[in-house]
């Protein structure tokens, strides 16, 4: 195997959690739906909150490579629900569903061989796609960790 196919694999593995994180389906699966709308004390946003952060993050790193155009949210609010939002099943599932979406295309953006992980962006010649893949998965790694501590506490 050379080595653009075993960093290309790490990659794909570090997206989704695993080793020295939490998996990030282990995260959402069975979050007990009741609880999606709570906050912890000294906690500012509930469970549902921190996965739409985590949606619209990745949103925001997936139409940054695509697009030279796009111009991200206004830090830190644009990244985030308003503080008072919340969701219902319907809305935890679409957050989830959106999410998981976004991840599959990160991975395709890895998978494509005709892509060039460390060459700049056209429009942002400081950043490459392997820095965008190591930057998504650093903090979705973050936030799937406090993820498990919600779903710990609150079940």
């Amino acid at each position: 195997m050379d080595k653009d196919d075993v960093i290309k694999k790490q990659l794909l593995f570090i997206l989704r959690g695993g080793n020295a994180h939490v998996p990030i389906k282990r995260a959402v699966n069975n979050f007990p739906i009741e609880h999606i709308n709570e906050k912890i004390p000294n906690i500012s946003y509930t469970p549902w909150q921190l996965v739409e952060h985590l949606r619209i993050a990745q949103e925001d790193i997936i139409r940054f490579i695509k697009d030279p155009e796009y111009k991200s949210p206004e830090w830190p609010n644009g990244y985030w629900p308003k503080p008072d939002e919340i969701a219902d099943e319907k809305k935890w599932k679409k957050s989830v569903d959106e999410f998981f979406a976004g991840l599959d295309e990160m991975e395709k953006f890895v998978k494509d061989n005709s892509i060039d992980l460390y060459a700049p962006l056209p429009h942002a010649d400081q950043y490459t796609i392997f820095r965008e893949v190591l930057v998504l998965a650093d903090h979705n790694a973050y936030h799937i960790g406090q993820l498990m501590l919600f779903k710990k506490m609150l079940s």
